[in-house]
């Protein structure tokens, strides 16, 4: 179970790194001025004129175009392009083995995208399809990103709920795969230009056959994976890894028309590079995994404003832990606000299992777990969050209810959050406004002193306050001399 999930982990950095190659690609390197030069600066051979006779110029051959020569021109003619659609699609199926049995997962992805740039605003709207374990999930997504002072402002919608984000942008942001287009314009790649064109989105387009090394993809996820982020992992080792593709070019205009890519032996590059190719359990293999994308009206897509309302909406959601109002609240009562949620130990689990989550796989229990009435689970189930990926969260689980339940749908009674190795983690606040960065002075002015001796820790500069209250209630708190509060403890003895 845990290495299928890890899978389709995987099948979602794999969409992310094509839909950065070819929603906002990064381009570096040369711009191609080199092979247009070359093909203009050779004069053509003639034979010398005598001086009786009229020079007669010679028939020439018709010189044919290159793949270097209209990549080159593509990219020359996007100069003055600053508006652009995308649609992308995605089709990704793998097999899963243990020996004794193989399941097949399954992802499909439709996304249609407007790209203005200066600055770089995008609008997305789509479908994602994900099947495993003959569990089938289909999600809407809708995003808007814009560039303000040097960082993406990303909002993203599942349909039901607007969050917002902030990311780094890729160096050298462009509105198609421009980095491709440099690499066959500087005759760095195997890149053929076919002699016959294709119809592409009702025009004819030209046909370049190129291959996609692991270099140049490796660069794209790196590049990329800041936007996404670090949803991807950045030491995958792509460096054998290939993926064939077509590069379309519209005949009339010279704009880019799509690019379509069969990325099987990539995908399976990066299975073995996460998971591993030592592993004698479960084996992953990739059969099909195909990418494609058209572009469209170049320099007619408008303004793209983003709506009052999602602004509105992701303000209100990721409002901050200090305006959730826990009211008169003590220590004792055991609530807390976290990213503006309000919860009450015991509360049920189903308010966080969207969020937050654990495989009981992990623990031994592949087939479920059940508690009887009044039974619990320690504080040691850990909860994981792509959002929250350095967070430590542990849980312990009770059955308050008067019949036997999967723990799933029982209560958490034990709370445990550290955050003292990670970067970006959730807004919590305890009664009494104390909160991450709470320092002991505050912690102390709005709890007492604690009925224990705090222990401290010199060598690691921390200290650890513990609070009881009748055997009933439990909190722990630990202050670091540099960072204040980092770990929160609470934990619900009355049922």
């Amino acid at each position: 179970m845990k290495k299928i999930k890890q899978v389709g982990k995987l099948a979602a950095v794999c969409c992310a790194l094509f839909l950065g190659i070819f929603a906002t690609a990064c381009g570096s390197g040369a711009s191609g001025k080199e092979a247009l030069t070359a093909a203009s600066d050779e004069a053509p051979v003639t034979e010398e004129a005598s001086a009786e006779t009229p020079a007669k110029a010679p028939e020439e051959p018709e010189k044919k175009l290159t793949a270097e020569e209209l990549a080159g021109q593509t990219i020359q003619k996007m100069s003055e392009v600053r508006e652009v659609s995308q649609s992308v699609t995605l089709d990704l199926k793998a097999t899963i083995d243990s020996g004794e049995e193989s399941a097949e997962l399954s992802m499909g992805m439709e996304l249609a995208i407007d790209l203005n740039q200066e600055p770089l605003v995008t609008h997305t709207n789509g479908t994602v399809r994900l099947s495993v374990l003959g569990q089938d999930q289909e999600t809407k997504i809708e995003m808007y990103s814009v560039e303000e002072d040097g960082k993406y402002n990303l909002y993203t919608s599942d349909g039901t709920t607007w969050t917002g984000t902030q990311a780094d942008i890729p160096k050298d942001s462009s509105l198609y795969s421009r980095t491709v287009y440099e690499a066959i314009a500087d005759g760095g790649t195997d890149a053929v230009l076919e002699d016959e064109t294709k119809t592409v989105n009702g025009k004819d387009a030209y046909v370049i056959r190129v291959t996609l090394t692991g270099e140049f993809l490796q660069d794209a996820l790196q590049q990329v994976n800041s936007a996404l982020n670090n949803m991807s992992d950045n030491n995958m080792d792509l460096g054998e890894a290939s993926a064939p593709a077509e590069l379309y070019i519209y005949e009339d205009s010279l704009y880019p028309a799509g690019l379509d890519v069969d990325a099987e032996e990539l995908g399976n590059a990066m299975i073995r590079s996460a998971v591993g190719e030592t592993d004698e359990d479960v084996s992953f293999t990739i059969g099909i995994f195909h990418i494609s994308t058209i572009l469209d009206r170049f320099n007619e897509v408008g303004a793209i404003q983003i709506p009052e309302e999602v602004m509105s909406a992701v303000s209100a959601a990721g409002q901050s832990a200090e305006d959730a109002d826990l009211g008169d609240a003590k220590w004792q009562d055991m609530v807390l606000s976290m990213d503006g949620q309000i919860y009450q130990l015991p509360f049920p689990y189903s308010k966080l299992r969207d969020s937050w989550s654990f495989d009981l796989a992990d623990y031994g229990y592949a087939d479920g777990y059940v508690l009887n009435p009044g039974d619990k689970v320690t504080g040691t189930i850990t909860l994981d969050n792509d959002r929250y990926d350095k967070v430590r969260f542990n849980i312990g689980f009770m059955n308050t209810g008067d019949k036997v339940q999967d723990i799933l749908d029982t209560d958490v009674w034990s709370f445990t959050m550290d955050i003292s190795s990670a970067d970006k983690y959730p807004e919590v606040m305890l009664p009494d406004g104390i909160t991450w960065g709470s320092t002991s002075e505050d912690i102390l002015k709005a709890y007492g002193e604690p009925e224990e001796e705090p222990f401290v820790s010199k060598e690691l500069g921390y200290t650890v306050y513990n609070w009881f209250d009748d055997f009933t209630y439990k909190l722990k708190l630990t202050v670091y001399d540099d960072g204040g509060l980092k770990a929160i403890s609470l934990e619900n003895y009355e049922h």
